[in-house]
């Protein structure tokens, strides 16, 4: 009865038993009363709309670059009917590129110079992370 506290259910069975049989699963999750249902990986954009047209309860997807769901856009998975997208990967995977870009740059280079652009400088990342908040929180809690 927490509004802040949301259950998803999540079935893999497309992968094993197909489209129709996971549908079915969550539609029997659903009569269990989650908020939520996510049907992991559906293969194309006619499965996306079959599971959003079957499936009785609001819906979460992944949009993951690589994936076996191909990749829809926000404004066309919300018409067809999905709640929640998440992309669970993205900052992940720009995160290591960008990381394999000055690694190789620094290997070649023997220098961060060429770089330089685009690191984030310490006061960005302090703040990114939340830094600043923590140490607040250490300074409240903690004792010498």
């Amino acid at each position: 009865t927490d509004p802040d506290f949301v259950i998803i259910a999540r079935t893999d069975a497309r992968a094993i038993e197909g489209l129709d049989m996971a549908i079915e699963r969550a539609n029997r999750y659903a009569e269990t009363g989650v908020d939520a249902l996510f049907v992991a990986a559906p293969h194309s954009r006619a499965e996306l709309q079959a599971i959003a047209s079957n499936v009785k309860a609001p819906l979460m997807i992944n949009m993951f670059e690589g994936g076996r769901t191909p990749l829809v856009s926000n404004a066309d998975l919300k018409e067809m009917g999905y709640k929640l997208i998440i992309f669970s990967a993205a900052a992940q995977m720009a995160a290591c590129h960008a990381i394999k870009e000055v690694m190789s740059a620094l290997l070649s280079d023997q220098s961060l110079e060429a770089s330089t652009a685009r690191l984030m400088s310490f006061a960005e990342r302090d703040a990114l992370s939340g830094l600043p908040e923590i140490e607040e929180l250490e300074a409240r809690y903690v004792r010498s």
